[in-house]
């Protein structure tokens, strides 16, 4: 292999590896808690809400057709039965190859997303997973689990990432949310996702309730576009406060949740004419909630008043969203 060749299995690799966590976490998305690309054992470790773990081995073919598949399969097997588990704990080896080795069936040549136990292994495969953990002194291989993620060598990134946009789209589907945003979410999610591979402190441990945020500050930064500001320094000033705040600071459902449960408790009372009428009325409560102690100006109150109401506007979504998504 040439050296840039090297160089572009590498990087497809590495983009196989992130794109492949997305596909785990949208696939696990009702019982994930939270997933790390990089992580203390594996490619990939996912983090159950019952507690449970799943440790992934990624290993991208360049050539899908390659015949290194199995030199892969024997290279995840062995760094797998490395790895210590929990009785509740599983082992999974993800790849994009396409010849077959699953009881001797064609099917895994199918283009389409397959998950598979190790009962479905034919024999000869089987024999290698035991193998590598017998030299551990491990009986666990029952836990080892195989996913194949198509994924081609392709200079259009939705050809390329196809399958993993359709999980995504399902997941939008379900929650009433256009399935077209899946391209870009798959997008904002790739460098999220990268980013925590750069760290291996808990803070680069990504949170679903984060990771989904990211959907719900889509919706809002569309809402913006409908706030009137005449003076266009005063707009970009407040559309730049708007837009860090619901990226970086308020990128969780906490906020949200305190502005929607007010409104929702006062309701039956005041009977708002308006989500402004309701912001004049718990300004103070709503500034505290967004700005907690930081320096309140004109731009934070225009900023108090931009974001209650996009988030109000936007609560039966949000609502659908977090409840498909289990949070």
């Amino acid at each position: 292999m040439s050296k840039s060749s090297f160089a572009g299995a590498v990087i497809f690799g590495f983009e196989f590896q992130v794109d492949a966590a997305i596909c785990l976490f949208i696939r696990s998305i009702e019982n994930i808690d939270q997933i790390k690309v990089e992580g203390k054992f594996q490619d990939i470790e996912l983090l159950m809400k019952d507690g449970s773990k799943t440790f992934c081995q990624v290993k991208s073919i360049y050539n899908p057709s390659s015949v290194r598949s199995l030199s892969k399969f024997r290279e995840a097997a062995y760094s797998l039965a490395e790895t210590p588990i929990g009785l509740n704990d599983s082992y999974l080896y993800c790849s994009n190859q396409l010849d077959s080795f699953i009881s001797g069936s064609s099917c895994f040549s199918v283009d389409s997303i397959l998950e598979y136990s190790f009962v479905n292994l034919e024999e000869g495969m089987q024999k290698i997973v035991e193998k590598y953990f017998s030299k551990k002194k491990s009986k666990k291989w029952d836990k080892f689990k195989i996913i194949k993620i198509p994924y081609n060598i392709s200079s259009n990134a939705e050809t390329k990432k196809a399958h993993i946009i359709n999980e995504i789209k399902k997941f939008l589907i379900a929650v009433r949310e256009d399935e077209s945003r899946a391209s870009l979410l798959i997008k904002d999610w790739h460098g999220y996702f990268e980013n925590s591979a750069e760290g291996i402190e808990e803070e680069f441990v990504l949170k679903k309730e984060r990771i989904i945020w990211m959907i719900i500050a889509s919706l809002l930064s569309q809402s913006l576009s409908k706030v009137i500001i005449n003076d266009e320094t005063l707009r970009y000033d407040v559309e730049k406060r708007y837009d860090n705040l619901i990226s970086f600071k308020i990128c969780n459902f906490e906020i949200s949740n305190k502005i929607i449960g007010l409104y929702i408790e006062q309701l039956p009372e005041k009977k708002w004419k308006s989500f402004d009428s309701f912001t004049d009325f718990n300004l103070r409560d709503l500034t505290n909630f967004i700005f907690q102690d930081e320096t309140i100006g004109e731009i934070e109150l225009i900023t108090v008043y931009a974001i209650t109401s996009a988030i109000l506007s936007c609560r039966t979504r949000i609502e659908r969203i977090k409840a498909g998504a289990k949070l």
